[in-house]
Formats: structure tokens, sequence, C-alpha cells
């Protein structure tokens, strides 16, 4: 009785089965040659890129090199600029900390008084006294460390390149 069920369960087809599904079965085969297509025009649009620009000419396929740096030159974003000898200020570090869109701004280099050098990936928030930070994390726990820093201990800043 319980194989009897057990066979009716598997032969079970439905009354009505939809025309359309949408859904195009490919074999493994096929599914693997389109990879591999993909992957043979990515490299190809790669090195054409590579070619225009060591010509120095644009190509469409620029933008795979560095989609962002193409997107901030369409949209005329312009880095914020970093006067050497103002003072280093909440008012100064508000005007540095976005770009020409409203975007975040970096990453910067900070040299401090005592001659080290600090590379910060964006301001947070320049408050009165402090100058809170978002740095790159040195364990591999965290993507990104927060610090607050006194402007005292900021010697200079300038954009990281």
């Amino acid at each position: 009785m319980f194989e009897e069920k057990q066979q009716e369960k598997k032969t079970f087809v439905p009354h009505k089965v939809p025309k359309r599904v949408g859904i195009q079965f490919k074999t493994q085969e096929e599914l693997d040659e389109a990879a591999r297509k993909t992957a043979e025009n990515a490299e190809l649009y790669r090195q054409a890129a590579e070619q225009a620009a060591l010509q120095g000419k644009t190509s469409k396929y620029t933008t795979m090199l560095n989609p962002q740096q193409h997107l901030e030159e369409k949209q005329g974003v312009l880095p914020p600029e970093i006067d050497p000898s103002a003072a280093i200020n909440m008012d100064y570090l508000k005007k540095i900390a976005v770009n020409s869109n409203g975007t975040a701004a970096g990453p910067f280099i900070f040299t401090l008084d005592d001659g080290s050098e600090l590379t910060v990936l964006r301001i947070l928030n320049p408050l009165p006294e402090v100058v809170a930070l978002e740095l790159p994390s040195s364990n591999d726990v965290k993507d990104v460390e927060r610090i607050r820093l006194p402007y005292s201990r900021i010697h200079s800043v300038r954009l990281a390149a």
C-alpha cells in the first residue's frame, strides 16, 4: 500500500501546464560556452581600453579600466582644492571634505606634528576642537576605523595620489 502511494506521487502530472513559463533550460555545455565567451569579450575590451590609453585616446571601453573615474569625469566632478598655506581648522576641513557634486572627497594624506603620515579615507565630521576621520583598518575584522584627531596635531593635508 505504501509503495503504491509513492509510485502515484512519482507519476503525478498537473492538469494544466502553463503555456509560457519564461524559463529556458540550457545544457551545462551551453552555459559553459556562454561563460567562456563573456570572459573572452571582457579581456578583449580591457585590451582595447589599455591600447587607447597608451595612445592617449579615449575609447568607449575606457570605462572598464576605471569606471569611477569615468563617471566623475562625465558628471564634471572636481576634487576639492587643497591650499597648503591654509590654517587647518573646522571651516577648512568642511570645505575640502566634499567634491563639487557633494559626495565625500578623499583619500587624503594628513601629515601630523610628529612628522608621521596618516592615510584618511574621508573626513566624516569636523567639530570645533577635533575632526572625525575614517581610516583604513589595521586589522582583518573591520574594513574601516573611525578616530577623532585634534586640529593641533595636524600639520598639513594633501590629496592622496
